[in-house]
């Protein structure tokens, strides 16, 4: 309706500042958010979750990558430790498709093996986020925290994402 179609903000909207407190529509309405201002290094993303919003989230930033000419950086903090295996359960014979393929792609970037084109993913398993805070030199976001070392074992702390 014409109603609803004026109430949705512009697909040129002001990027956000730290978070969305619903799914970003990261090839559209959310875009400037993903976008570099004018940073020809580009764009560093902290992704904070393991549910299906967290994994199409994801899936779009990759596409936003592949269509763009300026590398992407995701930092993907998952609480689920690697020893638990893959971070989504494959539902056999998934009466959705989407969902199969969408569980298909975060399982094996989890695993260190889907095409990314220009984003590099860095996943941190068993993360607990404690602190998210402006870095005061370069305005960037700081999120601190725990996370398992690399490889799977053990814990590491500190800062789990920097700008």
């Amino acid at each position: 309706s014409a109603a609803a179609a004026s109430a949705a903000p512009p697909a040129d909207s002001p990027p956000r500042d730290f978070f969305f407190d619903r799914l970003p529509d990261v090839l559209a309405r959310d875009r400037a958010s993903f976008l570099p201002a004018s940073a020809p290094a580009g764009v560093s993303v902290v992704l904070v979750g393991g549910g299906y919003s967290a994994a199409t989230t994801l899936r779009a930033l990759v596409d936003l990558a592949k269509d763009g000419d300026f590398p992407l950086r995701v930092v993907w903090l998952l609480r689920k430790p690697s020893s638990a295996g893959p971070p989504y359960a494959v539902v056999p014979d998934d009466p959705l498709p989407a969902r199969g393929a969408l569980v298909a792609f975060a399982n094996a970037l989890a695993a260190g093996g889907a095409e990314t084109g220009r984003a590099s993913v860095a996943v941190r398993r068993g993360a607990s986020v404690r602190a998210v805070r402006r870095d005061d030199d370069s305005g960037g976001v700081v999120v601190e925290g725990v996370c398992e070392a690399a490889g799977g074992g053990g814990g590491g702390g500190g800062l789990l994402a920097a700008p």
